[in-house]
């Protein structure tokens, strides 16, 4: 098993991608064959559509760019399997998020083992909350309305909204439990940071007073 393999490894980021993925593809086929079955709401769902794609698809070529410069060990890794950059770029057009996939150390897998730097986890992790804001929230508000003026139901728009509840729920939570991470993880630096400082200063209190 790959959790066994790997206890460190992320998987379900697996299933997280397979569902934006989805999600990306619905949203096509909604705005292509559905989108004017309310044309009012056309408008709206074209551009939650695209605006992100094209934030999206900036900010990752910059990350992996900015990564191959700035950061060795990803460069190293990049040399390694730039298809699998490649592909999780592309890919990650749809959400940011998707360039995880690559740091998720999947089944244990050194293709999946890349190390993004903080500053390249800051900017994945804004840009995913910018992706809820102009992306994720807008479209789910759009699926409500849209059932709100419609009198058939079809396939597309019903498969689109379910994966619309999913991938926004899902990235609520995730969104909330990488928040309380960093928060624990700085509180926990701080800590030890202080401890760190005050036995300094006991220790230098100490040899002060043995030469007094």
């Amino acid at each position: 098993m790959a959790w066994r393999k790997n206890k460190k490894a992320q998987n379900i980021i697996i299933v997280t991608s397979a569902l934006i993925l989805q999600d990306i593809i619905f949203d096509f086929a909604f705005v292509i064959f559905n989108g004017k079955d309310v044309p009012k709401l056309f408008i709206p769902s074209l551009l939650t559509l695209i605006i992100p794609i094209v934030m999206n698809c900036t900010v990752a070529f910059y990350v992996i760019l900015s990564e191959n410069s700035r950061n060795d060990k990803f460069n190293s890794w990049f040399r390694r399997y730039p298809q699998i950059a490649a592909a999780a770029t592309l890919f990650a057009s749809g959400d940011i998020v998707i360039l995880n996939v690559l740091t998720s150390q999947v089944a244990g897998l050194l293709a999946f083992s890349a190390t993004f730097s903080e500053r390249a986890e800051a900017i994945i992790f804004i840009t995913s909350i910018l992706n809820l804001i102009i992306n994720h929230i807008p479209q789910f508000i759009i699926r409500i309305f849209y059932w709100q003026n419609v009198v058939e139901y079809d396939v597309i728009p019903l498969i689109a909204s379910w994966t619309s509840a999913l991938v926004l729920l899902d990235t609520l939570i995730s969104r909330l439990y990488h928040g309380v991470t960093q928060y624990q993880k700085r509180k926990r630096l701080n800590s030890e940071y202080s401890i760190a400082i005050s036995q300094d200063t006991y220790e230098t209190n100490v040899k002060f007073a043995a030469i007094i």
